[in-house]
């Protein structure tokens, strides 16, 4: 299963018409008093529209540790199409005078074409393959996800509109670990990108994840960033909760292309 799951990973990533390149790094002190070497995480980073790649080598307590995570989505966007005003009653003197109306309904409708709007809905396939091996995390997935867009137009306050708005998803995946029977999950997630005029970007996103609505996994990943012409310097934050806690803080610096 992960091989296919890696393979619907390559496929969506070949069709990436953007793309962000980077590094990032940390230090700390190791935890163990008797280490006198300083920790670290170094991380290779390619971030697309729809998919992202990290391969990290870190150094804890004096040993060597590999991670990696590559997750991408495809996504579906309802849309619908909004008529002239005029179109209804065009429909009506079409269905009454049949063919002798035909030709100017046509024309009509080569004046006016629909406009074709997107939804705030949309459907999709995400997967994902993760490992962190000083914390003991591996493990792929495949779901279907629903999002809603929720753009908070409306809302005045600065504040609560920035809040409010952003994507909000519902998805029912299968995790496998260690290749064993996959785990059914419910993940529930609110996430936004958002930009700051006229350097700042800010992406962060908020899971929790449970296979029993009893106990709850939670995942948090913030970025904030500065462009400076095709470079851009930004700080990221994670933390992942999958039976052992991996929180980490990182500063890097990429490329956009």
């Amino acid at each position: 299963m992960k091989n296919l799951i890696l393979f619907i990973l390559f496929v969506m990533f070949a069709g990436l018409y953007s793309l962000e390149i980077g590094t990032s790094f940390s230090f700390r002190t190791p935890r163990a008093d008797s280490i006198d070497v300083t920790d670290y995480e170094i991380a290779l980073e390619v971030v697309t529209e729809n998919g992202y790649l990290e391969i990290e080598k870190e150094l804890e307590n004096g040993q060597h540790f590999f991670n990696y995570e590559m997750k991408a989505e495809y996504s579906y966007r309802f849309k619908r199409k909004k008529y002239h005003p005029e179109y209804l009653e065009q429909k009506k003197m079409l269905e009454k005078y049949g063919e002798s109306q035909q030709v100017w309904f046509d024309f009509f409708m080569k004046q006016n074409p629909p406009e074709i709007i997107e939804t705030p809905f949309s459907i999709g396939l995400s997967t994902r393959t993760l490992e962190i091996s000083s914390r003991d995390v591996k493990f792929s997935e495949i779901g279907l996800n629903c999002k809603y867009e929720y753009k908070a137009s409306q809302i005045k306050f600065f504040l609560f509109r920035y809040i409010s708005k952003g994507n909000y998803i519902v998805a029912a995946k299968n995790r496998w670990i260690d290749n064993e029977t996959p785990e059914q999950l419910l993940v529930l997630t609110k996430s936004l990108k958002y930009k700051f005029k006229p350097i700042f970007d800010i992406d962060y996103a908020l899971s929790y994840s449970t296979m029993d609505l009893k106990y709850w996994e939670k995942e948090v990943a913030f970025r904030v960033s500065a462009d400076i012409y095709f470079f851009a310097v930004y700080f990221r934050y994670s933390l992942k909760e999958f039976g052992s806690v991996s929180q980490v803080g990182k500063m890097g610096i990429s490329v956009k292309f």
